[in-house]
């Protein structure tokens, strides 16, 4: 049995945990059942899915780097190495972060907003996908983190919704973690 087909349960319980967290938090658990509102994407409503999560390209290939100014816009690019946010709210859209080192996206910064973007660990040293630490904060919508040890490190006043993390990977020794 392949690695993937090992991991396929546990992928397909984070998925239904993730949706079940969010219609739990808004308050009606059977809203994530419900079809689309005229007019609203299917993208939007529907558990997560490879289709529905993540970054979709065309993107700008840009190295690994460390944001510092306040109030920055990072969309539609692939960023190869980590992507370091040392600034107070901070919004990614629409980005694809190949991590060939520890993290993929670490968060110092409080109010991170992340949306429709891909993490996905390119060795077996990648530890976790997102990771907020320091005081650290960040609300991360319809999200996929592949590839890593532990999909997203969560501090206190994160939010993950609508998210697939799936595929993780490590070494022999690695301990798993979704969210």
């Amino acid at each position: 049995m392949s690695r993937r087909e090992r991991f396929r349960p546990a992928v397909l319980a984070l998925a239904l945990v993730s949706a079940l967290a969010a219609a739990a938090c808004s308050g009606d658990a059977q809203e994530a059942d419900r079809p689309a509102p005229a007019g609203e994407s299917e993208r939007a409503t529907s558990w997560p899915n490879e289709e529905n999560t993540g970054a979709t390209g065309p993107y700008r290939v840009i190295q690994g780097r460390t944001l510092t100014r306040d109030g920055a816009v990072l969309e539609n690019v692939q960023i190869e190495g980590t992507l370091t946010i040392r600034a107070n709210n901070v919004t990614l859209r629409n980005v694809l972060v190949r991590a060939n080192s520890y993290y993929g996206i670490l968060i110092y910064g409080t109010g991170t907003v992340i949306e429709d973007s891909t993490v996905a660990g390119t060795n077996p040293d990648t530890m976790a996908g997102i990771a907020a630490i320091e005081g650290g904060t960040f609300t991360a919508s319809r999200i996929e983190v592949v590839g890593v040890e532990d999909g997203v490190r969560l501090a206190d006043d994160c939010v993950l919704r609508d998210s697939l993390i799936h595929g993780l990977a490590g070494d022999p020794t690695s301990h798993f973690d979704g969210p």
